[in-house]
């Protein structure tokens, strides 16, 4: 347990450069005293850390200092490489490819077998089964260049109402959410934090508007919220051919599957009480029949009438 306190105590200088004893006590659960005879076993050990009393004082460690490579496992070394690996189609090429081999040189290379070869294990691919991929992934690189330099970025947005609206947005961070990518900022139209779905932007452009409101919870993992969390959500009941069943999952989460005889199987999930829900069902056309709610029928019915009066002679 004391050599994972010492290896602990070296990564928190080498992140933070300096620290008090008193910091450390508290951090660890032990007396500043203790701090102090670990200082000097890491010294004994030759990492480089020396003590400093009076104002801004602390514990230092030298900032030539590096861990040897060799404190690296082998599985640690291959889920390093998978990190980069994963996300190559996210950043430029050259980049990317520069980071591995820089990581390759820092904790050296493996020697993968097929029983151990983990760096490959995911992959994140823009390329669609239609263009939209490639539009997104534009705009990624784009964002990701705003993010990383700080600018604001304007663009025209569709809302969930079908209404485009300029936005000038302090970007801070992207998110992956529900089989999308969101921008996550600051909205200096709505003047509060907001999540813009990147399929949904056009004509993105970075303003020379260097970002002003930063992240409070730049290091803390974002739950996006979802549009449809203002709007009451409703029990559906669904009847569908069982071999429509895979494209009906790919849309929606179910509560609960059961035959239903004939080949069909009965659906239950819950969905938000919008509009949207309407186009979306009838968007399977005669491969659904939806059961339940009996108000959401007849909205369809509704729907279906009008459909048929566009296409009357």
């Amino acid at each position: 347990m004391q050599t994972e306190n010492l290896f602990e105590l070296t990564y928190i200088l080498l992140d933070k450069k300096s620290v008090t004893a008193k910091e450390m006590a508290a951090h660890f659960g032990v007396s500043p005293r203790t701090i102090y005879r670990w200082v000097d076993a890491l010294n004994l050990a030759g990492v480089p850390v020396y003590t400093s009393k009076g104002k801004g004082g602390g514990i230092f460690i030298s900032e030539k200092y590096a861990l040897d490579k060799t404190l690296f496992t082998d599985d640690e070394k291959q889920e390093l490489l998978a990190s980069i690996q994963a996300v190559s189609s996210l950043s430029d090429a050259t980049t990317t490819q520069s980071a591995i081999s820089k990581m390759h040189s820092l904790i050296g290379n493996i020697a993968p077998t097929k029983a151990n070869d983990k760096s490959n294990w995911i992959q994140i691919d823009f390329e669609p089964w239609s263009s939209k991929g490639t539009e997104v992934q534009e705009l990624f690189l784009k964002l990701k260049d705003a993010i990383f330099a700080e600018q604001q970025v304007s663009f025209d947005y569709y809302s969930m109402h079908g209404e485009s609206e300029g936005r000038n947005v302090q970007p801070w961070k992207l998110i992956f959410k529900n089989q999308a990518w969101y921008l996550y900022g600051w909205c200096n139209k709505a003047n509060e934090e907001r999540f813009f779905k990147l399929n949904r932007m056009r004509n993105l452009t970075l303003l020379s508007k260097p970002v002003v409101k930063f992240c409070e919870r730049q290091s803390q993992p974002v739950q996006a919220k979802q549009e449809t969390q203002a709007f009451k959500l409703i029990n559906v009941v669904l009847e569908a051919d069982a071999q429509f069943l895979p494209t009906l999952l790919d849309e929606f989460k179910a509560d609960s599957i059961e035959d239903s005889g004939n080949g069909k199987k009965r659906i239950t999930l819950k969905m938000p009480d919008i509009p949207w829900i309407e186009h979306t069902l009838l968007g399977f056309a005669d491969e659904i029949t939806v059961l339940e709610p009996e108000a959401l029928r007849n909205r369809l019915k509704t729907r279906i009438s009008q459909m048929m009066q566009n296409y009357s002679d």
